[in-house]
């Protein structure tokens, strides 16, 4: 990243994590009164993320040379994400950037969190599915195909399933490779969806997968309505506080239909219109905007929103959590078990025959 003297040209985003650990710095700073130059060289010095020290050195250098720290964030806007620079905008209008950049970083983690609970709730299971489909494999291509050798050699009748997992042993060992080579397109196009697409439409292709995207969506819809209820409290203009949160959210498709809503504001249209055009949010959503508006009381709605959209996406992760776990448990189980039990069966029958 570019320093203020110019030492690092490499200028990126900031990450979701990276934003929230920045702002939860300056609202310490803030809030503790410490003299702000100084006070973001301290924190540089204790940062991990390359990133994050990067841009509070560059924050240090510009509020030091005697810019206003929205000024200065302002400069850096290729780093900085515009929401986070539109909360301090108003913040220091207002004399509350400690409480609001306090209330962004908690609101924030919020998705944060549940996203990673989920990748860590889906590790065990997909582990399992890994275990199970080598232990499947081994099982054919090594076992299963030396028992039907043996079956074969000593003229044994084979039951249909028997018959059906000695062929199926055949063609692992012959197209073993076909396996390994789609495990390694999927991991070829995850890299390349890396490197093409970003963070946000990467969230967005993932909140469309059937059940599991719910949790992403959800998380995504809860976001926004926080980060919206923040910005309409510090006397945002509403139609540019819906494009702030919208760019605040890493999700293509909510940040497309937030553009789309603030258009449809400037042009006349209430939130709740804006947001019953946009066809992303639940319809609930709608009729809970109509009667904030009518009673003045828009804040609140949105972090109740928010909340709700918190309980549905915990709600979804603990359904995906459980469906997957047994879906997993019994696929283990009715694939290991069919495979041994049938092909073992007739090897009562040449004992038998063997010993008669």
């Amino acid at each position: 990243m570019a320093n203020a003297g110019g030492q690092n040209g490499d200028e990126v985003l900031l990450s979701e994590e990276d934003v929230v650990h920045l702002t939860e710095q300056v609202a310490r700073l803030s809030d503790a009164g410490v003299l702000l130059p100084s006070g973001l060289r301290a924190l540089g010095e204790e940062q991990p993320s390359r990133r994050v020290r990067s841009v509070l050195n560059q924050l240090a250098d510009r509020v030091e040379g005697g810019e206003p720290l929205d000024q200065a964030l302002e400069s850096l806007r290729s780093q900085v994400p515009g929401h986070l620079r539109g909360i301090v905008v108003s913040g220091m209008r207002t004399g509350r950037l400690s409480q609001m950049l306090g209330h962004y970083a908690a609101y924030a983690n919020v998705g944060s969190d549940l996203r990673k609970r989920l990748l860590l709730d889906l590790t065990y299971p997909f582990l399992c599915w890994c275990m199970a489909f080598a232990l499947v494999g081994f099982l054919l291509g090594g076992i299963g195909y030396k028992f039907g050798e043996i079956y074969k050699d000593f003229g044994v009748p084979l039951p249909f399933i028997t018959r059906l997992i000695v062929q199926t042993s055949q063609v692992v060992r012959t197209y073993w490779w076909v396996p390994v080579n789609l495990v390694a397109l999927v991991a070829v196009l995850f890299v390349l969806a890396r490197l093409a697409l970003g963070a946000a439409e990467r969230f967005s292709l993932i909140a469309n997968i059937p059940f599991l995207g719910r949790v992403w969506r959800w998380t995504s819809l809860a976001e926004w309505c926080h980060l919206l209820a923040l910005l309409v409290e510090d006397e945002v203009p509403l139609s540019e506080g819906v494009t702030l949160a919208g760019d605040g959210v890493c999700d293509a498709d909510v940040g497309r239909a937030s553009r789309f809503m603030g258009q449809d504001l400037e042009h006349g249209l209430s939130l709740s219109q804006a947001v019953g055009r946009a066809g992303l949010f639940p319809s609930g959503l709608e009729r809970m905007l109509n009667w904030a508006e009518s009673n003045r009381g828009l804040p609140e709605a949105l972090h109740m929103a928010g909340e709700l959209f918190e309980s549905r996406a915990r709600a979804q992760s603990a359904v995906v959590n459980t469906v997957s776990t047994v879906l997993t448990v019994l696929f283990i189980l009715q694939a290991v078990g069919v495979v041994v039990v049938f092909l073992f069966v007739p090897m009562i029958t040449l004992i038998s025959k063997l010993s008669g």
